[in-house]
């Protein structure tokens, strides 16, 4: 029997890897695993850092945007208070469509991001002066005759010249109905609507809309800046946050 264990404990001991090999294998174990514990200290690290710089580029793109943002509407307001100052001043009669569409089609050409500038009346005339998506400039004008709303429009061409775009005897456009005469009507001051769609699918925009009041104190007129939502969106793609990044 104790020949037999002897024989069993030299046959294991012969299978056994020699010590310098198992030894070798702890190390190369033990290095692979402290290799292992850096490399994910370091990512873990790395990680935090990344993020912390993708958070701080991101504020900065926020305020960047708000601030964009902010310009494009305390522009509009400025250039809707023109129109309101120029008739308090008598320098501008709201009742002469020439002089009314000289200086919406003024203001549009300056400000390239504005849709629509305009004035209507609660009579239901209508004199502006909008830019399409290709840039191309028209004039607008629409007045009331015998119960219905004759409308006119033309596209101005770059030698200065008309071309007719829209005649309609009954176009039904009230300026005295839509959403931003309300709002100027309500507040008798600068007042922006809400998101609303613009009239004929015109889409989604918004509005500044500046009340002109008579000497008894209603709203005579309101001269309106107006913004389609798409264009205002479109405004960001001036912003480079980076080359590969994109402001929405």
């Amino acid at each position: 029997a104790l020949l037999s264990r002897l024989t069993r404990l030299t046959g294991f001991l012969r299978r056994r890897p020699p010590f310098t090999l198992a030894l070798v294998g702890l190390v190369v174990l033990l290095t692979g695993l402290t290799g292992a514990v850096i490399g994910g200290l370091a990512w873990r690290e790395q990680r935090t850092r990344s993020r912390a710089l993708l958070d701080a580029a991101m504020a900065q793109a926020a305020r960047l945007t708000a601030a964009h943002a902010a310009r494009v509407f305390e522009d509009a307001e400025a250039t809707a208070r023109v129109g309101l100052q120029l008739v308090q001043q008598g320098q501008l009669d709201p009742g002469d469509p020439d002089a009314l569409e000289h200086f919406t089609l003024a203001l549009l050409r300056a400000h390239p991001h504005v849709s629509w500038v305009s004035y209507g009346d609660r009579d239901d005339r209508f004199v502006g002066g909008r830019r399409d998506e290709r840039g191309n400039v028209y004039v607008n004008r629409s007045f009331p005759v015998g119960g219905r709303i004759r409308l006119a429009e033309d596209r101005l061409l770059p030698g200065g010249e008309r071309e007719a775009v829209r005649r309609s005897d009954d176009h039904r456009y009230r300026p005295s109905e839509r959403p931003y005469f309300r709002a100027a009507e309500a507040r008798r001051d600068v007042a922006w609507t809400e998101p609303y769609e613009f009239y004929a699918g015109g889409g989604l925009g918004i509005t500044c809309a500046a009340p002109v009041l008579d000497a008894a104190g209603r709203v005579r007129g309101v001269f309106t800046v107006d913004f389609s939502l798409d264009r205002l969106a479109s405004t960001l793609d001036d912003l480079e946050v980076s080359p590969r990044g994109r402001v929405f």
